[in-house]
């Protein structure tokens, strides 16, 4: 496939998602006369912009413990609920993201918010614009405007408000200068790292390449802002242990219970959707607590595998770039639907690949797949959890296995 064949075969399928989905709504809204969650796509409309004003209110007010709040309260209302030690459990993310989101709170909540969303539909709007540019200036608008404003993932991360996208733009900048300014990539991607522990996977590129020093200069560095960050709260040390305890209480609400199964994509809420929809009366909180000992086994095992694939392959950067996304996206236990916007990295570098395999068609779709709701029916135990949340990982699983299986001869596009 030619450059454009593949930029316009991604846009298709985008397009077709998005208008599917509309009718979809439509018909469940003006028809069948249903409410949330049968008529959106998104998460629940009282908790709009949640996943900003909770950090927001965490980095302006920084406290040590869950549900303590040792200045005051922030003073925010979220759908009509004021933001109050009950109701906020506590730092999620690692001090050095906090120390980054504090810089939105030198404006008042709303202005921040709408900077924040400004600031995120530009950013794709650019990114798009760069990447899928074409010689035909009414067919690259087109193809902006549908690859962006009609994305599922893209339409998802604004309704939540969620910073992810700072680390979004961390990894995309590792990428797109990981050959021509190997140091400033290897900082972006230690910023994401001392983020989110995730993006930890990344090393790898480096340590194939045998990057030694910029992966141990990574780690340091990573360790040190990390550190730094910790000790600038007034509790210092004492905030590490609170922010593990945190995080030990989210993994029970997000992993044991269901409330990371919503609008998720990981390969442990697939095989926990599995169980429901095959077994609708089950127990499943006992099921996870039981399936939570197992799965580190699982993940770290199919972690090896891939791992070891990278090392030792020969496909191009954005395949195995694909494959460590993949992998961040698919292992952990829980993977909210806003972190596929990482899928746009690699999209973005094979799209402008002068190389085709053979496969394009089968690239674009999974890429096109991924941009679109698939939400096309729902458990009936849990209404909010819709196909999306096995579908999503089945199209990831398919699209690394289309990387990985040997491949024919390359091609020039």
């Amino acid at each position: 496939m030619s450059r454009i064949q593949r930029i316009q075969s991604v846009s298709l399928v985008v397009l077709a998602g998005f208008l599917l989905a509309g009718i979809q709504i439509y018909v469940a809204a003006n028809y069948l006369e249903l409410d949330y969650p049968y008529t959106t796509y998104l998460f629940r409309p009282a908790h709009k912009f949640w996943d900003f004003f909770i950090p927001y209110a965490i980095a302006r007010d920084p406290y040590p413990a869950p549900g303590q709040l040792p200045h005051c309260t922030p003073g925010i209302e979220i759908g009509g609920t004021a933001m109050t030690a009950a109701n906020v459990s506590g730092p999620a993310y690692f001090p050095v993201a906090y120390r980054i989101i504090s810089l939105f709170t030198l404006l008042p909540p709303i202005p921040a918010l709408a900077l924040f969303l400004i600031f995120s539909i530009l950013t794709f709007l650019i990114l798009a614009q760069k990447h899928f540019q074409t010689a035909n200036k009414l067919q690259t608008a087109q193809n902006v405007l549908i690859l962006t404003l009609m994305s599922y993932p893209i339409l998802f991360l604004l309704d939540r408000g969620n910073f992810e996208i700072i680390v979004f733009l961390c990894l995309y900048g590792f990428a797109i200068l990981y050959e021509s300014k190997p140091g400033w990539s290897a900082a972006l991607l230690g910023i994401a790292i001392a983020m989110k522990a995730t993006p930890a996977l990344l090393l790898l590129l480096l340590l194939r390449d045998r990057r030694w020093k910029l992966t141990l200069l990574t780690i340091l560095g990573v360790g040190l802002t990390t550190l730094a960050a910790y000790l600038s709260y007034p509790d210092g040390w004492r905030s590490l242990y609170h922010h593990y305890l945190n995080l030990t209480s989210s993994f029970s609400g997000y992993s044991i219970e269901n409330n990371g199964l919503y609008f998720g994509h990981s390969l442990y809420g697939a095989i926990k959707f599995i169980v429901l929809w095959l077994m609708p009366t089950s127990d499943i909180e006992a099921f996870s607590r039981h399936f939570a000992i197992i799965y580190p086994l699982l993940s770290l095992s199919i972690a090896g595998l891939l791992l070891l694939w990278v090392w030792r392959s020969s496909v191009p950067f954005w395949q195995r770039l694909t494959i460590l996304i993949g992998m961040m996206s698919l292992l952990p236990t829980v993977s909210a639907d806003y972190k596929l916007i990482h899928f746009f990295i690699p999209l973005y570098l094979f799209i402008n690949d002068p190389i085709s395999t053979g496969r394009d068609r089968w690239y674009a779709l999974a890429f096109g797949l991924l941009l679109i709701p698939k939400a096309f029916f729902h458990l009936q135990s849990l209404p909010e959890v819709n196909s999306g949340v096995l579908l999503t990982p089945i199209i990831i699983l398919g699209l690394l296995a289309t990387i990985l299986l040997p491949k024919k001869e390359a091609l020039s596009s």
